[in-house]
């Protein structure tokens, strides 16, 4: 009696029935076929992605540079506006701080606001998000540009709430493509770089750049410069909005990510 079969021909309970390796060896036959038409077989199930794929896109390091770059400007605010508001307005350090932290407050909702929006806005179109990403960039120098222009005051204190709302804008949008342009076997090793990037370009270096500028010109001047890193960031993140179908297709090639299609 033939195993799996029972008398009489009747299938037996395992027939039928995939068996461990059963997904693995058909794949490797689907793979010479793959490589002929110039393509690569998906990742199995349980594979990991290679390390490398975290850098192979021009359009996920180009996010991380962007993201990054953006929060240059909330790591200084975090670092100098309660120094600020004691120079500019004459507060007592403990008024100032209390200020500052309605201020950061209004950053951290602007982050939860903005990635809202990105979701409404790139429901069927995922390229909105690098759309919203980069009219968050700009609208923060716009508003902070001017409001650290303009002379202390109550117009000053509303363009730098409503600059502070944009200012971390971009972590949902870059954070969403730095997920869409990996891999979800290292999908958190992706997000450590990209956090490391917030903090090597923007958490860390901000504060330090301004505290630099402070010194040599005075800090109510420096201050006036940091929006103009949002000028470089939305650079960065145009280009990585120009490069992103090339960088879809390539992952799909590759056997990394999904389809391409729609992403446009």
């Amino acid at each position: 009696m033939a195993l799996g079969v029972r008398h009489h021909g009747h299938p037996g309970p395992g027939a039928g029935r995939a068996l461990p390796g059963d997904d693995q060896r058909a794949q490797a036959r689907r793979a010479p076929g793959a490589r002929a038409r110039g393509e690569s077989p998906a990742l199995a199930a349980g594979q990991r992605a290679r390390l490398s794929t975290l850098f192979s896109t021009p359009a996920v390091v180009l996010a991380y540079i962007g993201g990054g770059l953006q929060l240059f400007i909330a790591g200084s605010l975090f670092a100098w506006l309660p120094s600020y508001l004691n120079r500019a307005y004459g507060m007592a350090p403990d008024r100032a701080g209390g200020v500052a932290a309605i201020f950061i407050l209004i950053l951290g909702a602007g982050m939860v606001g903005c990635g809202m929006i990105t979701d409404r806005l790139s429901r069927t179109k995922p390229m909105h998000k690098w759309n919203t990403a980069i009219a968050f960039a700009l609208t923060s120098l716009v508003l902070l540009g001017v409001g650290f222009a303009v002379a202390p005051g109550g117009l000053q204190m509303a363009l730098l709430a409503a600059g502070c709302f944009f200012a971390a804008g971009t972590t949902g949008p870059t954070g969403a493509m730095v997920a869409r342009l990996t891999h979800e076997s290292i999908r958190a090793t992706a997000f450590g770089i990209y956090t490391f990037f917030n903090n090597l370009l923007g958490l860390a270096a901000g504060p330090l750049i301004t505290g630099a500028l402070a010194d040599r010109f005075g800090l109510e001047t420096a201050m006036r410069y940091v929006p103009l890193v949002a000028v470089a960031a939305a650079v960065f993140l145009y280009l990585g909005r120009r490069a992103y179908p090339s960088s879809l297709q390539r992952l799909a090639a590759a056997g990394v990510g999904g389809t391409a299609k729609g992403e446009a």
